[in-house]
């Protein structure tokens, strides 16, 4: 069982991020409710192997296929895995844009972002090569990557919206409910 606290703290990037909620996620599982002492600011992935290089204590959640190279050399140890319960990247426009940033962002750079992440998936421009050389992956672990991951379009949107809200509601990292359409476009 995790024992965060402040002595052995979750490394997170900032509050707010994905390494901070996906803690809420890993503390709700093992039933630990979170307090902001068990966490500590590192800021990046550079930071944290800096953190563990110098025999610091702490936990650290972050994507499997970016950290894979440094469990595979020892600098860190894979304890768990935790799936993300949302997606982890979505389009978000602020409220304010004019009629016609919208008009650009949904019928110009929406379509050209579709078709760059089929590309991405298909490997139809050296993607998985790409990444792998970027991360200091096997192609192998690459294609691996993406057979487990959920493209653009490929699910409900309105129920994963609704799905990370009623998490984040939970956490106390939302003030309150809104109605799908509010995120959607």
């Amino acid at each position: 069982t995790p024992q965060p606290c402040k002595e052995n703290p979750i490394l997170i990037s900032r509050f707010g991020s994905g390494s901070h909620l996906m803690s809420y996620v890993w503390l709700a599982q093992h039933n630990i409710k979170p307090s902001d002492e068990m966490f500590h600011v590192i800021g990046t992935l550079d930071k944290a192997l800096d953190h563990f290089k110098a025999q610091k204590p702490g936990y650290f959640l972050w994507e499997k296929y970016t950290t894979m190279p440094f469990v595979e050399n020892g600098t860190l140890a894979r304890t768990e895995e935790i799936p993300t319960p949302w997606p982890c990247f979505v389009l978000c426009l602020r409220n304010g844009l004019s009629e016609e940033q919208k008009d650009i962002l949904l019928n110009k750079f929406w379509p050209s972002l579709k078709t760059t992440c089929l590309d991405l998936k298909n490997n139809t421009t050296g993607s998985v090569e790409a990444i792998a050389s970027a991360y200091t992956l096997k192609t192998e672990k690459v294609k691996e990557w993406f057979a487990h991951t959920n493209w653009f379009g490929e699910c409900a949107i309105e129920k994963e919206i609704k799905k990370a809200e009623t998490f984040l509601l939970q956490a106390n990292q939302l003030e309150k409910s809104l109605p799908t359409n509010n995120y959607l476009f």
